[in-house]
C-alpha cells in the first residue's frame, strides 16, 4: 500500500488519537510525572478513567450517529435497526470496557513509576539512532500484532466453555451495530486487553503500551457497524455474527 493511503486510513487515525491523547490528556506526561505514579492517587487515576470514558463515548457515539440517525451509510447488511434496550446493554458493557482497559493503564503507570518494569524513556529515544528506530518499529508492529493477538483470543473464546458463559454476552447481537463492538464480559475483556502485555517480555516505550490499549479500546466500532459500504466495515465479521459462521 502506498504510504500516502496509509493517511486515508482508520489506522492512522488510531495512531493519532493515541498519540494526540498521549501528549495532551495524559497526567503523566513529561518530565518526571510519572512519579506521580508511584502512589495511587485519586487525581491522576481519575483522570486516565474520564479521559478513557470520555474518548470511548465520543469515539462509538460519532459512528452510531453518523450511521443510524444522519444515516451517512446507505447499504446495511441486514434492513433491521437495534432497539433501544439493545443499544443501552451495548453501550454499559463497552463503557465497563472502557473501565477496565484504565485499570491496566494505572496498573502499567504504577509498575514504570517504581522500577518493577523497565521501559524506555523519553531521553533514551534520542540517545541514538537504534533507539528511535526501535520506537518507529514497535509503533508500526503494534497494530499488527493486534490483529494476531485478537486471532488467537478470538479463537479461544469460541472454545465451548468459555462461549457459554463469558463470549456469548457479545454475540447477544446478531445484527451488530457500533456500540456492539466492545459490549464483551469483562473476563472477555480480560483477555482481549492481554495485547497491551508485550512489555513484560520487550523493553518498549510507555506509549506503545498506551497505543495497544487504546488501539483495542477504539478499534472495533467500525468492524461491528452493520454497514458495508464505509471505511472499516467487515463483512466477513458480520456474518460471524448473523450466522455464528
Amino acid at each position: 500500500m502506498p504510504l500516502k493511503n496509509f493517511f486515508c486510513t482508520l489506522q492512522f487515525w488510531w495512531f493519532a488519537i493515541a498519540a494526540a491523547s498521549y501528549v495532551y490528556l495524559n497526567p503523566l506526561f513529561g518530565g518526571d510525572n510519572y512519579k506521580r505514579a508511584e502512589n495511587f492517587e485519586a487525581d491522576w487515576m481519575g483522570a486516565i478513567l474520564l479521559r478513557n470514558l470520555g474518548l470511548t463515548v465520543v469515539y462509538y457515539e460519532f459512528w452510531h450517529h453518523t450511521l443510524y440517525r444522519m444515516k451517512l451509510a446507505d447499504r446495511k447488511f441486514k434492513p433491521s435497526w437495534p432497539t433501544t434496550a439493545v443499544v443501552m446493554r451495548n453501550r454499559f458493557w463497552t463503557c465497563m470496557g472502557a473501565v477496565q482497559w484504565s485499570a491496566w493503564e494505572v496498573m502499567y503507570a504504577h509498575m514504570f513509576a517504581t522500577g518493577r518494569l523497565p521501559f524506555m524513556s523519553d531521553d533514551a529515544i534520542t540517545a541514538s539512532w537504534g533507539n528511535v528506530a526501535r520506537f518507529v518499529l514497535w509503533s508500526l508492529f503494534t497494530p499488527i500484532y493486534r490483529q494476531v493477538h485478537f486471532y488467537f483470543i478470538h479463537r479461544l473464546l469460541h472454545i465451548r466453555p468459555l462461549y457459554k458463559y463469558v463470549h456469548s454476552l457479545h454475540h447477544k447481537n446478531t445484527d451488530p451495530e457500533p456500540w456492539s463492538g466492545l459490549c464483551m464480559h469483562p473476563i472477555e475483556h480480560l483477555f482481549y486487553y492481554s495485547c497491551t502485555a508485550l512489555p513484560l517480555l520487550f523493553l518498549q516505550h510507555p506509549f506503545h503500551v498506551f497505543y495497544s490499549g487504546q488501539h483495542a479500546m477504539l478499534s472495533p466500532a467500525e468492524a461491528h457497524s452493520g454497514f458495508e459500504d464505509h471505511n472499516g466495515a467487515d463483512l466477513m465479521h458480520y456474518i460471524h455474527h448473523a450466522k455464528f459462521e
